[in-house]
This record gives structure tokens, C-alpha cells and sequence, in this order.
């Protein structure tokens, strides 16, 4: 019994030693691409402004929608502090960035005209419309 113990624990090391990188292999690290977002841009055909400092106001718009969707509450696609961009009124589009294989991914939650909305995509959002 011994033996066959001691041969097992062998067999997983070879085995894992076999699955490990080498060493030499250059592996980055996954982080997002340093993209700068801009003071404003076109989305949805609204012209969104970015807001330096997000006020009272603007947290308490992402306030009702995690209280409308307290599902979203826990989900890591909307983990950290997002980009506040701001249009008429109490028009307020959030959006948050990550790191994701091959580049960056991002969410987007937006209060346009009384109604909530939800976007997702690859790369820049900023790049679409």
C-alpha cells in the first residue's frame, strides 16, 4: 500500500510538472489596456459629458437601478467605480472596464429618459453608435 501511495503522489508530480510552464515562456500578467476614455462622445444618439467628479446625484441615479435590479448588486462585471458620463437632465450613463483575454471588455448602465438600459461589449465603447 505504501508504495502504491508513494508511486500516485510520483505520477502527480511528473504530471504536474509536465502542465507547468517551463520558465522561459514571457506570460503577461491580465490587465486592462490603458485606454483613455474621453470628456465626451456620441452613444445611443445622445452626447454624452464626462463627469470629473461624480456628484451626489449622479450615485443616487445608480442607486435606483441596483435597487430596481438587486441582482446586479453582486455581479463582478459591475465591480469598482465606473465612468460617469452625464447628458440632459437626469440623463446618466455608468460604465465599467475590465481586463479581459485579448483586450479589455465593458458594461454599461444608462438612465435615459426615465428608463434604465444595459450595453456590453469588447474593446472601447466609445468606438460605437
Amino acid at each position: 500500500m505504501r508504495h502504491r501511495l508513494c508511486g500516485i503522489v510520483l505520477l502527480m508530480q511528473a504530471v504536474s510538472a509536465g502542465c507547468g510552464l517551463s520558465g522561459h515562456e514571457d506570460v503577461d500578467p491580465l490587465t486592462a489596456d490603458s485606454i483613455q476614455a474621453p470628456d465626451s462622445w456620441t452613444f445611443s444618439g445622445t452626447t454624452w459629458t464626462r463627469a470629473l467628479t461624480p456628484a451626489d446625484d449622479d450615485w443616487k441615479v445608480l442607486k435606483v437601478f441596483f435597487e430596481q435590479h438587486p441582482g446586479y448588486a453582486d455581479s463582478a462585471d459591475l465591480a469598482g467605480e465606473p465612468l460617469v458620463y452625464r447628458a440632459t437632465g437626469s440623463d446618466r450613463l455608468f460604465i465599467w472596464t475590465q481586463a479581459a483575454v485579448g483586450g479589455s471588455r465593458w458594461q454599461l448602465i444608462r438612465k435615459q429618459g426615465g428608463r434604465f438600459f444595459q450595453d456590453f461589449g469588447t474593446d472601447v465603447p466609445w468606438s460605437r453608435d
